[in-house]
């Protein structure tokens, strides 16, 4: 019954990645890389000794605990890619935030009575002919 719940649950994630793929949402090594690792969870919920003769090659006793040492493995990577991003984007951030107080500090020293918004023209009031 567990190889029927594994096999529905990796080809509907296989198929939502090629979805993905297909929108642009995902690159090709991305794409590449995630049927790749549903194929082994689909390879190794069919055949469970595989799981087991590799962990034993790997020394470590049962297939269970290789699979969470690589789970633990890939989180971690997965977590240090991520923070990597939310540095690059505070660093984006802020350097479009400063361009943004510079542009809007010269304009209003160039322009120091004329509200934000409104830009100063050279044309004559009615009120002033």
């Amino acid at each position: 019954m567990y190889k029927l719940i594994v096999a529905v649950i990796v080809l509907m994630a296989m198929f939502k990645t090629y979805c993905r793929y297909q929108d642009g949402h995902l690159s090709r090594l991305r794409f590449l890389t995630l049927c790749l690792i549903w194929s082994g969870i689909l390879l190794f919920g069919f055949v469970p000794v595989l799981s087991d003769k590799l962990a034993r090659l790997l020394g470590t006793s049962e297939g269970a605990n290789l699979f969470f040492f690589f789970s633990i493995v890939f989180l971690l990577y997965v977590m240090l890619g991520m923070n990597a991003r939310i540095e690059k984007l505070q660093q984006d951030i802020t350097a479009l935030v400063r361009s943004q107080s510079i542009n809007e500090y010269e304009q209003t020293v160039a322009h120091p009575l004329t509200p934000k918004n409104e830009v100063p023209t050279n044309q004559p009031d009615a009120a002033d002919s």
